[in-house]
């Protein structure tokens, strides 16, 4: 049994990049518009669901568009995560998108590159940058993955247990 708040409802991350739960309020109280309407505020992100705190455009936190026609978006306050993170995948997660265990070696045991690094290879994953050399899938591949530390082999997949 876990302690705490349900995983959806929290963030592992600093960014909150991984965060799908359903907060739909602002830090000041303010009402979330809805993703697939265009009021009060025009804008592109019209595939999102419902009117939940997103991670999007590559702003620092989830956030949303307001319903405050005098305040275009604003920042949502998504708590962290307090329960332990699980050291496996999920059947509900198949790719491993929500894995955020302490597997830092590749499945050929190269260890993994510091995300905040970006020797020897360079990356666009700021996000994930307080996540230190961990495996993990912020792209949508098959599975957990991780630059290595290798610089003739990019990156590769990490051997993450299936829970």
């Amino acid at each position: 049994m876990y302690l705490g708040l349900v995983e959806e409802e929290c963030k592992r991350s600093k960014s909150g990049y991984e965060y799908t739960g359903k907060v739909s309020v602002t830090k000041s109280g303010k009402t979330c518009q809805a993703w697939n309407s265009q009021t009060p505020h025009n804008h592109r992100f019209t595939s999102l669901q419902e009117n939940y705190c997103r991670t999007v455009d590559n702003e620092p936190a989830p956030w949303c568009y307001t319903m405050d026609p005098s305040k275009r978006w604003e920042l949502c306050n998504i708590p962290y995560c307090v329960t332990c993170p699980l050291e496996c995948v999920r059947k509900n997660d198949p790719k491993g998108k929500k894995y955020f265990g302490t597997i830092n070696v590749t499945k050929t045991g190269i260890p993994c590159q510091r995300w905040d690094s970006q020797t020897p290879h360079k990356h666009q994953f700021d996000e994930l940058a307080d996540h230190e050399n961990y495996c993990r899938n912020p792209d949508e591949d098959n599975g957990p993955w991780c630059y290595t530390t290798n610089d003739t082999q990019r990156y590769d997949f990490c051997p993450v247990p299936h829970c």
